[in-house]
C-alpha cells in the first residue's frame, strides 16, 4: 500500500506535522508550494475576490499512491 502525504503551510507548523507522520508511517510527503508567496492580506483578498492562487507542479503524481492524506490549514 503506496501512501503520499501531501501537505500546504504558510507558517511551517504543518509542515512540521507532515514530516513527522511521513516518518512515522514511512511514506513520501510532496508539500504544495505556491509560486509567489502571499502575506495574510492578499489570502484575504483572494478568498473575497474567489481568486485562486497558482502553484508550483507536484513534484510525486498522486495517481501513483493508494492512499492520500492531506495536511493543510483549517
Amino acid at each position: 500500500m503506496r501512501i503520499l502525504i501531501v501537505c500546504f503551510s504558510f507558517s511551517g507548523n504543518n509542515r512540521r506535522l507532515a514530516e513527522y507522520l511521513a516518518q512515522a508511517i514511512k511514506c513520501n510527503i510532496c508539500p504544495i508550494v505556491e509560486k509567489k508567496r502571499r502575506t495574510m492580506l492578499t489570502i484575504l483578498l483572494d478568498m473575497m475576490f474567489r481568486r485562486e492562487p497558482k502553484i508550483e507542479a507536484l513534484e510525486y503524481s498522486i495517481s501513483n499512491y493508494d492512499h492520500i492524506i492531506l495536511v493543510a490549514p483549517i
